[in-house]
């Protein structure tokens, strides 16, 4: 169940979302903070899918895309697009994202935390983005990632987990940058196709 779909009935009616006919509510243990410390009391939520609510559909992008959109982002990073490897261009691109940290080059984060990126965080950021960007990743060996994170002290596996979304994130938005450019290129190409 998605936590980030889950309503209350107060905010059903605030969003003027309704419900299925006959849709009973879930109840939960939710965690609440007294003053004495903490205390679990029952609630009753609506699951978005109880509701006529639309969903939000993910993204999907085609091979070819997601090819093109990789392309892209080698050439402006001015590192080899490797044909037919978009796993292998991903790292690349991750790898030059965290190359760029350690030279004071990467924008919006602390250069110093991001440039302790290691190569079994940089294998799960690939991982991740991977999945995002809906590319099979049935051969893509999680075994060693799985590994790595079993003697972490928890504190350990937080800033891990910090880094990977960060890198994540940066990865995506450089990704939604390549398709802007796209995009304007298309646009002139239209354009001189007219004249």
């Amino acid at each position: 169940m998605n936590f980030s779909s889950i309503f209350h009935r107060e905010k059903l009616d605030e969003y003027k979302i309704n419900l299925k006919n006959e849709e009973k509510p879930l109840k939960i243990i939710k965690r609440i903070k007294t003053e004495e410390g903490y205390k679990f009391v029952k609630d009753e939520v609506y699951d978005i899918s109880q509701t006529d609510a639309i969903k939000h559909k993910e993204k999907v992008y085609s091979k070819e895309y997601v090819e093109t959109m990789l392309k892209g982002m080698c050439a402006r990073r001015g590192i080899p697009f490797i044909e037919n490897s978009s796993i292998e261009n991903i790292q690349n691109i991750i790898c030059d994202i965290r190359d760029n940290s350690r030279a004071g080059n990467f924008l919006k984060y602390n250069v110093d935390d991001y440039a302790k990126q290691t190569t079994v965080e940089v294998d799960a950021t690939v991982f991740a983005v991977t999945k995002i960007l809906n590319i099979n990743t049935k051969n893509y060996n999680l075994k060693d990632i799985c590994k790595w994170g079993i003697d972490k002290d928890s504190r350990t596996l937080k800033e891990s987990l910090k880094y990977m979304q960060k890198f994540t994130n940066y990865f995506i938005k450089d990704f939604q940058t390549q398709e802007k450019i796209q995009k304007i290129e298309n646009e002139k190409n239209e354009e001189q196709e007219m004249e």
